[in-house]
């Protein structure tokens, strides 16, 4: 007598039941809160009462300006409640640039954080700010010139996406026993993903919610129009390999073991597996007899070197 597989999962907004192999799905329309969800991997904390929260504003700085740097912006005017924020996204690499007087509060205590990345000073008084910023080695530069500002944070946050695309390591977890059989779940999660059948309605789900998530975000909203109109389900490597939200997204998703998440990219997931195993099977037709050896290499930051090295010596 076979086996019998049951997996049950509630999360949020999605039910998905599963018996025997037999799929059913019931789920409301899911729908991303920007206010409690972030689908990218990097975010941008401003901190200064003088930064309009106005997106249609004609302040210098605004947020809908800021969002076209780095879609996941968070303005605040108060320090404990920003560094707050910073200490409670944990598994988000945090870009900050904060005002000269606040900031000289806030940086002791978010500093030495391990998502902190890059900080930068916006103030009128270079000479003074200088003198305490130069003791942290994160703050990158103290600007009284808003758009240099801006120029180095483009950059800064370019670098990271490049870096981020090459990672050959992902996020490893605390090595305990509720992580580990959390992973083994999460294997089963996407196997059951590469298998389950899905509504016709499933990419106008996937579009929808996307659409409520980047609202305001002009570049972003031109990626999914694109992909809203040419997307088949052949595609599905090209759409993954490209510099977009579409592998930000699912990667962070199972970085952080957001099911929720992966369940709204179920198909996609499916698409990819699929187009994978078929290009598999067609390299092993091709290289029955003469089998080709390849290399690659990819960049470690010296952070995570040093993490590795001290896992059971990984690697020298």
């Amino acid at each position: 007598m076979s086996a019998v597989k049951t997996i049950k999962l509630d999360v949020g907004e999605t039910t998905v039941k599963c018996s025997n192999y037999e799929n059913e799905i019931h789920e409301k329309r899911i729908v991303l809160d920007r206010e409690r969800v972030n689908i990218e991997p990097h975010q941008l904390v401003w901190l200064d009462p003088t930064v309009n929260k106005n997106e249609e504003s004609n302040s210098v700085i605004t947020l809908k300006a800021l969002r076209k740097i780095v879609d996941y912006t968070k303005l605040f005017d108060d320090v404990e409640q920003c560094q707050q924020f910073i200490e409670q996204t944990k598994n988000t690499t945090s870009f900050l640039v904060t005002c000269g007087h606040l900031g000289e509060r806030l940086v002791p205590g978010i500093h030495n954080l391990k998502r902190v990345s890059s900080i930068y000073i916006y103030c009128t008084n270079k000479e003074y700010h200088q003198k305490w910023a130069s003791n942290y080695s994160k703050i990158k530069q103290v600007h009284t010139n808003i758009d240099e500002l801006l120029n180095d944070l483009v950059q800064a946050v370019q670098e990271y996406l490049n870096h981020k695309k090459h990672e050959i390591c992902g996020e490893i977890g605390r090595q305990d026993d509720t992580t580990d059989a959390f992973t083994c779940l999460l294997v089963e999660i996407v196997d059951l993903l590469s298998y389950l059948p899905y509504p016709d309605d499933r990419k106008c789900k996937l579009i929808d919610s996307l659409k409520y998530y980047y609202s305001g975000n002009e570049a972003q909203l031109k990626v999914l129009q694109e992909f809203e109109r040419d997307y088949t389900s052949d595609k599905a490597i090209w759409w993954y390999t490209r510099d977009s939200f579409l592998y930000r997204s699912i990667n962070l998703a199972l970085q952080q073991h957001n099911i929720q998440v992966l369940f709204l990219f179920g198909f996609f997931i499916q698409d990819m597996y699929r187009q994978l195993k078929h290009e598999h099977e067609g390299f092993k037709l091709q290289h029955l007899d003469n089998p080709l050896k390849v290399y690659r290499g990819n960049d470690l930051s010296y952070q995570k070197s040093i993490f590795l090295m001290e896992i059971n010596q990984l690697i020298y």
